[in-house]
């Protein structure tokens, strides 16, 4: 008689606990260059893809050059982090940003009515 045996990850042994620890940065940062919205649900994989093979092009181009090491990637990455944030979400900042001066014009308009009268 056969016995039957069932194929498990543990005997791969392909998965480790630890594997990805410190790529957290590259992949939140290709994540949102890939156009995912930080606050869920907009995005494709095409995005994240393509912005994959930007971030690996840029690597490579700057640890190619002689100056850039790969701790000094690790701020470039994170320079792309927060403009991957502030870049699409630039045009509400300004609206709110027009919106309370309006409102603080307004009310310095009523101070002013109230002190003439």
């Amino acid at each position: 008689m056969t016995e039957q045996r069932h194929f498990t990850a543990d005997d791969a042994r392909a998965a480790g606990e630890g594997i990805g620890i410190g790529f957290e940065l590259k992949v939140v940062t290709i994540v949102l260059l890939g156009g995912v919205s930080i606050f869920g649900g907009v995005g494709t994989i095409l995005g994240v893809a393509l912005a994959a093979f930007v971030y690996a092009g840029l690597h490579s181009v700057l640890l190619l050059s002689s100056s850039f090491n790969d701790n000094d990637f690790q701020v470039v990455s994170g320079g792309l982090l927060i403009l991957s944030v502030l870049v699409p979400n630039l045009p509400s900042f300004v609206q709110r940003a027009r919106e309370l001066s309006r409102r603080h014009r307004a009310r310095a308009r009523a101070g002013a009515v109230e002190r003439v009268t």
